[in-house]
């Protein structure tokens, strides 16, 4: 490396003169263990810059040297995880990061320094089997109320009773529109409830797509569930996925587990209390947590309140998500 030349080299290559030396370049960079590259780079150097930029060494520190973060930054890192972690909320590094700015930590630090902080301290597990983020392929309406996609979660109540949780999401801003209890399995009824509620706050969407559930959609037996017409006749497109094919309501299927983690440490005993837990997670989810697949420090509304909206959709074709 040419920082790595003594100032007595340098001179010289600067002082040769192939006629009163009576040698060759090559045999001077022979003679001074250099290659002829860095002989010619030296020269080029200072006819370009003159001679005090070869003669004068250079600092090698880097431009940007990695920043050092101080034990207060550590303990901040820590205390947001298990803060997040005891409100059921996601605890990852971009989580994490969104909480310290959020309250203001100065420096700092980066999502992926926190990833490296977190793997030393034996907070994660590290899975070298995932599939690295640039090989996700992301999938997104391009507008608000284009596609809402529709899901239920069962949830056992203490008392033995089960429910069904219905959960829609808005495609494009990933905004949850509605996220209602209902007694018993999926059902028609559940889903209506859910839908109107979201209607009325947002207004209807073009299309609304589910999983093959009975309650949604009964094509596998050759029949119209109700849910089907009932969208219908509202100018609503109902579209549903392929069969055993989760990936396709992707984004309700993984907002499920925001719902159990917030449920897992909001107990609830009720009926009652479950819809209010589940309406005080909304807000969160909504307002003030920001949304890994939409970009740093953008929460869903803040996306709902960005983008433009769509109309109702004048194709009512009964067809399939592919």
């Amino acid at each position: 490396m040419a920082d790595e030349i003594s100032r007595v080299v340098r001179d010289a290559v600067l002082r040769f003169d192939p006629v009163v030396g009576q040698m060759t370049v090559r045999q001077f960079c022979h003679d001074y263990g250099l290659s002829t590259t860095t002989f010619y780079r030296l020269r080029a150097t200072a006819a370009e810059q003159g001679a005090s930029a070869v003669l004068c060494h250079k600092s090698r520190a880097p431009i940007k040297p990695a920043r050092r973060y101080g034990e207060f930054t550590v303990d901040a890192v820590v205390h947001a995880r298990k803060e997040l972690q005891d409100q059921g909320l996601d605890h990852g590094p971009w989580s994490i990061w969104w909480r310290l700015d959020q309250q203001g930590v100065d420096p700092l630090p980066s999502r992926s320094w926190i990833a490296r902080k977190l793997r030393s301290l034996g907070l994660v597990e590290v899975n070298p089997k995932k599939r690295p983020r640039a090989s996700w392929r992301r999938f997104q309406r391009a507008h608000a109320n284009e596609l809402w996609q529709l899901d239920g979660l069962e949830f056992w109540l203490p008392s033995a009773t089960l429910t069904t949780i219905f959960q829609v999401i808005d495609d494009c801003t990933r905004v949850c529109v509605a996220l209602l209890p209902a007694l018993g399995g999926e059902t028609f009824a559940g889903a209506r409830e859910a839908l109107e509620t979201g209607f009325a706050e947002y207004g209807p969407p073009a299309a609304v797509l589910t999983d093959n559930a009975r309650a949604f959609n009964q094509h596998r037996l050759g029949q119209v569930a109700p849910l089907e017409p009932w969208l219908a006749q509202r100018g609503i497109r109902p579209i549903s996925g392929r069969v055993m094919h989760p990936q396709t309501q992707g984004k309700t299927e993984r907002s499920h587990q925001g719902v159990r983690n917030w449920l897992k440490r909001h107990p609830v005993t009720t009926l009652a209390e479950l819809h209010a837990t589940l309406q005080e997670y909304r807000h969160v989810y909504n307002h003030e947590r920001q949304h890994q697949g939409l970009g740093p420090r953008i929460t869903p509304m803040t996306m709902w309140d960005a983008v433009t909206k769509a109309g109702l959709d004048t194709d009512l074709g009964l067809t399939s998500a592919d």
